[in-house]
This record gives structure tokens, sequence and C-alpha cells, in this order.
């Protein structure tokens, strides 16, 4: 998997079932959300908590299908959007 991959071709290895594709989803993604997460709660443990149960929920109930990019303006913002409600 390439360093450089952008969040089109990252999602789209996602939608795959692409397990590199997601590790690099993860670990591209798990400090900001753990910093997203504590700015809204002020909490360090909840702030964990959240962040694993996200990345649980996206493994489980397949959320990688269910983003478009055409409609959302960016990976990032369905991120906040998930982890702010």
């Amino acid at each position: 998997m390439s360093a450089s991959i952008n969040d089109t071709e990252l999602l789209a290895q996602l939608k795959t079932g692409d397990l590199a594709a997601f590790r690099h989803f993860y670990i591209a993604y798990r400090e900001w959300l753990y910093i997203t997460a504590f700015t809204i709660l002020k909490n360090e443990t909840e702030a964990q908590e959240l962040v694993q149960e996200f990345f649980i929920d996206f493994c489980q109930k397949n959320l990688g299908v269910r983003i478009n990019l055409d409609k959302t303006p960016a990976l990032q913002h369905f991120l906040f959007v998930s982890v702010r409600n």
C-alpha cells in the first residue's frame, strides 16, 4: 500500500475489505479521531473508548461501503460527524 494514498483510493480499497487499507486507515486517522473526541468529551478514557468503538463499528457494520465522497466533502468530515454523534 502506498504511503501517499488519498482518501478516495483508501475508501475504494476499504469497500473491498482490504485489510492493508484498514490498517492504513486506522494508523492515519486514529490519533486525529482521538484528539477530536477528547476536544468534545474533555475526558481521556472516554475519548479512547469512543475511538475504539468507532473502529469496531466501522468494521462490524461495514461503514466504509456507506461513505460516498461525492456527497461528503471529505473522509475527515464523515469521521468528525461520526465521533461527534
